[in-house]
């Protein structure tokens, strides 16, 4: 516990809207936290504060940890709630945590020890695990869903953060000093603004990944919509769009320092491979269409030998039956069935 009037050693700054179960049910992880030197800086992104008050009074023990920033009344957003808490943040170390996220008891503890531990890191994740919540259509049924995010992940690089976001926000902490370098996150885009300003913070210093096992907790709910929705599912378009508008302008800004030089040789290179790649393609096509081609003539090869062993075994049935008739063999046989029927 944090002594009194002493800034936390760790900030958590919870985004919430419209969504006080959740908001309660997230507020009750952090506060099982192992590690108990924080704050929370619980920004209100929603329509009505009463909801959020009503939930602060039924956690008694939690609010006086609790710095509530009401953004009701202002223009919402992720971005922007996520800024009003950085902002007035008191800790050393800061982490994004949404009101539908969750961590394992010893998150905070094992990332804070890893930052206190390393003074030239500037940013340390965890894995994250997905958590599906799914709901039974007949019989209502709540039944969950978990696979690892990105399990294949060993480090957090610049090629690979280029591709894709490899980060969910609340597996993150960071050193709150970054913002002084960097900025904060780009209020203007509807989505992806975590992963821009990953890359920010990339280009400035690595983060830092800790093996598994995963103690972030990404919770999905595919069936929810409006403010009950994950922005994964609700702002699909906008995340693909934005993706398009954040490399457009890093090309462009990179244009501007230095010429299309680069930008025409990376080009040139993705057009000659996907050329290759469409040959290769074609290729593969070609051998599949020829393979099967083969198979089909072995198929027909096939069923000529089966009927001709089906002939064989009529004739060779035929021949023991006028065996059995016409040798002596037959007619002895035929005595000892008589013999046993007597």
């Amino acid at each position: 516990m944090q002594s009194a009037g002493a800034d936390p050693l760790v900030s958590v700054v919870v985004r919430t809207r419209n969504r006080p179960t959740l908001l309660r049910e997230a507020l009750r992880d952090i506060q099982a936290q192992e590690f108990q030197d924080f704050e929370i800086v619980l920004v209100d992104d929603g329509d009505d504060a009463a909801d959020v008050e009503a939930v602060l009074d039924d956690l008694e023990e939690l609010r006086g940890r609790v710095q509530l920033i009401d953004h009701t009344s202002g223009p919402h957003g992720r971005a922007r709630a996520a800024n009003a808490g950085l902002r007035e943040a008191r800790g050393s170390f800061v982490v994004l945590h949404d009101d539908d996220d969750s961590w394992s008891a010893d998150f905070l503890a094992v990332t804070t020890a890893y930052l206190l531990a390393h003074p030239d890191a500037w940013a340390v994740a965890t894995h994250t695990e997905v958590v599906v919540h799914r709901t039974d259509g007949e019989s209502g049924e709540e039944r969950e869903e978990r696979v690892l995010l990105t399990p294949e992940l060993r480090a957090i690089t610049i090629p690979d953060m280029l591709k894709a976001n490899r980060i969910t926000t609340h597996s993150f902490l960071y050193r709150r000093a970054v913002h002084e370098e960097i900025g904060f996150l780009r209020e203007d885009l509807p989505a992806h603004e975590d992963w821009e300003f990953y890359l920010r913070f990339i280009a400035r210093h690595p983060i830092d990944l800790l093996p598994l096992p995963a103690r972030a907790f990404w919770h999905h709910r595919p069936e929810a919509v409006g403010d009950q929705g994950n922005s994964v599912f609700v702002l699909d378009v906008d995340h693909e769009s934005t993706q398009a508008r954040i490399r457009d302008e890093e090309i462009r800004a990179a244009a501007a320092r230095t010429g299309w030089g680069p930008a025409l040789h990376l080009s040139h290179v993705a057009a000659s491979m996907e050329k290759a790649l469409d040959a290769r393609a074609a290729q593969l096509r070609a051998d599949h269409d020829d393979v099967r081609s083969r198979l089909e003539a072995i198929e027909a090869r096939l069923d000529d030998l089966l009927r001709a062993l089906g002939e064989v075994h009529r004739r060779v049935d035929e021949t023991s039956e006028l065996v059995m008739q016409r040798t002596s063999v037959g007619g002895m046989l035929r005595r000892v069935r008589s013999a046993l029927r007597r």
